[in-house]
């Protein structure tokens, strides 16, 4: 199936839509389908766009199979409503003539990812005037939050922009969200229920994986029939070997072949001993490296998913514990992710000065976003707190793993407008959750199940939640155990996205 997907957040992007858009159609190229991606530069959560990348210029790139557009955009040094407007219109504009190209690939399925709204009018015309179905995602309500968020004027400017919200999401063939609560908020909308998908966010959890196989270094010599197909692969680990016949080879037969003739391919000259820049990731058993065609010795590096990096409980401490030198018996509270106006997370620095006296408590406030200037100035003098960048996908297990307590802060005014993806992790991971949520969202709804919900902006309550699971060791492996299990059940990357297939194959 030929599937447009068009939006302004892409892989490399560790975080928010952007993730999730680059894991979906990474996940839709390995199973076989067509994909081509219509974005803008990498920017998200720094607001600033990604070293390699130019705002002003369109690129054009492959990535693990799937074809890249980059579009130029515009983006603010300080983020305010109006600002935030001109730079989603700025993208608008800029892929407009990149989408109306794609009508001659004659696309059979065009995916538009909101936010933004305004990709959707272009995204519409495509499939228009190329026969195919459309489809929006919708990842969060960006007019509601900005309205209810006080971040554009009320009135009647908001009645007529959530009309045209309204007349444009009935205009496609089908609309999806990633909740329950705003699966009844598109209901609101006037979307059909015939037209209505639920599409969670995922994680990739992969529980019981066996050890990885030795790690091999320098170049590989593998062997096809009577030919052979030398790559340039270095530091690969292989797990659940099961070799095939025919036109491919799994990691077992390559193991098995490269570790024969490993020493004397490097002796041969043919191939340097270490080939720059090392690959690191696992080949899964659903995953074939296949013979390219074309030039003789290379191989087809897009069937490869560097980076395959699950998120489960570690059996021992994380080592990020002692590379930041925290102590083994502190109790560590952790929130990673966007730090953005929506997430309330001024409620955090109030609540690490409340609990500067307890000594064994320690803050981890991992990310980057708009807000996080002026979080950083507010608890500048707290010596509690430690403040990190946002870490790359290998480090990320380890860095949900050091938490012994998640936190999930969140403002009042954005309940079940949004639901965080930062969630999936936490609840993977294996450790209790605390939420600051009304009671009857759905935010607090999951985080009930293992965790411990409080008020938006209460930050006594929040210093008190902390405080019972911090002296309560029984009780945070419970809660853990109870997130692991909503994880596994209801989260699983494979199950998610096999299902969204389904449902795409349906309508194509």
């Amino acid at each position: 199936m030929r599937i447009l997907i068009h939006g302004i957040n892409y892989a490399p992007e560790l975080a928010g839509i952007g993730k999730y858009s680059g894991e979906m159609a990474e996940w839709l190229a390995i199973r076989g389908h067509e994909v081509r991606v219509v974005t803008a530069p990498p920017y998200y959560p720094q607001w600033k766009i990604q070293e390699g990348y130019s705002g002003s210029s369109y690129k054009r790139e492959n990535l693990k199979g799937v074809e890249v557009y980059r579009c130029p955009l515009w983006v603010p040094g300080k983020v305010s409503g109006m600002k935030r407007i001109l730079h989603l219109l700025s993208f608008a504009v800029s892929s407009f003539p990149v989408m109306l190209r794609q009508i001659f690939w004659r696309p059979e399925v065009v995916l538009v990812i909101e936010p933004p709204l305004f990709c959707a009018p272009q995204a519409w015309l495509v499939t228009r005037l190329s026969g195919a179905k459309a489809w929006i995602h919708v990842q969060d309500f960006e007019v509601d939050a900005a309205f209810d968020l006080g971040l554009l004027p009320s009135g009647k400017f908001r009645n007529a922009v959530l009309f045209i919200e309204r007349t444009l999401l009935r205009g496609f063939d089908k609309v999806s969200t990633i909740s329950g609560r705003m699966m009844v908020k598109l209901e609101s909308k006037g979307v059909d229920a015939n037209k209505r998908v639920l599409f969670p966010n995922w994680v990739d959890i992969k529980p019981n994986l066996p050890p990885p196989a030795p790690l091999i270094r320098g170049a590989f010599y593998f062997s096809h029939d009577k030919g052979r197909v030398g790559d340039n692969i270095v530091d690969l680990r292989f797990s659940k070997p099961s070799p095939r016949q025919g036109e491919g080879w799994d990691g077992g037969k390559a193991l098995e072949t490269a570790t024969k003739r490993r020493d004397s391919a490097q002796g041969s000259g043919v191939l340097p001993p270490l080939c720059p820049p090392p690959i690191r990731g696992r080949f899964l058993d659903s995953t074939v490296l296949r013979v390219g065609e074309g030039l003789p010795g290379r191989s087809e590096m897009d069937k490869f998913i560097p980076g395959n990096y699950p998120i489960y409980p570690l059996d021992c401490k994380s080592p990020m514990r002692d590379e930041l030198g925290i102590p083994d018996d502190a109790v560590v509270c952790i929130y990673s992710g966007n730090m953005g106006e929506k997430q309330g997370l001024e409620v955090l620095i109030e609540v690490a000065q409340r609990l500067a006296p307890e000594s064994p408590i320690r803050f981890v406030l991992c990310g980057s976003g708009a807000a996080k200037e002026r979080l950083h100035e507010a608890g500048k003098d707290l010596a509690n707190i430690l403040w990190l960048s946002l870490q790359p996908t290998e480090k990320l297990n380890d860095l949900l793993n050091l938490a012994d307590i998640h936190l999930l802060p969140q403002r009042a005014d954005a309940a079940d407008l949004v639901m965080p993806s930062k969630l999936t992790g936490m609840l993977a991971s294996g450790r209790p959750v605390i939420a600051t949520a009304h009671p009857g969202t759905e935010v607090a709804e999951v985080v009930s199940q293992c965790g411990l919900v409080t008020e938006p902006g209460d930050a006594e309550g929040l210093a008190q939640a902390i405080l019972a699971l911090a002296r309560n060791p029984i009780l945070r492996q419970k809660l853990g155990r109870s997130a692991r299990q909503y994880a596994v059940e209801c989260l699983d990357k494979e199950a998610v996205l096999r299902q969204f297939e389904r449902d795409l194959c349906r309508m194509g």
